[in-house]
This record gives structure tokens, C-alpha cells and sequence, in this order.
């Protein structure tokens, strides 16, 4: 018997998915769901600037709020901020009739920006609320302070 000794090269091709900022994944899934959360980090700092954390705590008047969720409030001068903090909330927030607006956005449970939200406007909070004292015989009228 005689032994017979041969080389074989191999050529294999192997796929590294590359991430907008240049980061490399071995897997599409992987490199995908790292753009998105980068995407999603950067809505939120984004809306995060819009934001008026001194109204946090402040409950709006509505008839369905509760109190064990979320409530962040946002100056959007102009339909572009509007845009800005909608992505951060996965576009699931109703745009203000007009502009500039303050609105408040309720996310249920404790987690900003993670889970179900809903958004009002102070403009709609107002019409609500002269619209309830009306039916009660009064007429409301909201003055800033001087």
C-alpha cells in the first residue's frame, strides 16, 4: 500500500454585516436589531429635548388616567418636533391640530418611551374641561397669569 499525500484549498465566503456606524456582526438579525436600537437611543435623545420634565408629575385632567402610568410632557413648536418625539413613542402618538402645542403623553406601566402611548394636547384638555363646566351651567374662562 502506498500513501498519497494532497492539498486541497478551500475558498469559503463569509458574510460580515456591517452596522451604519460601522460596527460587525456575524449575523443580518444580530446587525439589524443593533441599528434599531441605535435608532430607537437616538429618537429618544432627540424627544428628550423637547421635553419639560418640570411637568412630570403634573396629571393631566382627562377621564381615563391612571396614575400608575407614565406622563411626560413635550413643547412641540412645529410639526417636525411633532415627528421627533412620535418616533420615540414607535408613532403611535396623534398629532396636535396646531402648533407650537404642549402636550402630555401617558405610557401604561412605569417605562417612558417602552410601552403602549397615548398622547393630549393642553389645547384639547382645555376645550374638555370648558366643554365639562359648560354642561354644568358655568361658563370657564382660562387667563395666563400675570
Amino acid at each position: 500500500m502506498k500513501i498519497k499525500e494532497s492539498k486541497k484549498i478551500i475558498e469559503q465566503t463569509i458574510l460580515t454585516f456591517v452596522a451604519e456606524d460601522g460596527k460587525e456582526f456575524d449575523s443580518q438579525y444580530e446587525c439589524m436589531k443593533y441599528e434599531k436600537e441605535q435608532e430607537k437611543k437616538a429618537a429618544i435623545e432627540a424627544a428628550e429635548k423637547l421635553r419639560m420634565p418640570e411637568l412630570d408629575a403634573k396629571l393631566p385632567l382627562s377621564y381615563d388616567v391612571n396614575e400608575n402610568n407614565s406622563f411626560r410632557w413635550y413643547k412641540v413648536e412645529n410639526e417636525e418636533a411633532f415627528d421627533t418625539v412620535n418616533k420615540a413613542y414607535a408613532n403611535s402618538l396623534q398629532a396636535p391640530s396646531h402648533y407650537p402645542e404642549i402636550m402630555c403623553v401617558e405610557t401604561t406601566g412605569y417605562e417612558p418611551y417602552e410601552d403602549d402611548a397615548y398622547s393630549c394636547t393642553l389645547t384639547g384638555l382645555k376645550a374638555t374641561t370648558e366643554e365639562f363646566w359648560q354642561m354644568m351651567g358655568f361658563k370657564v374662562t382660562l387667563e395666563p397669569l400675570k
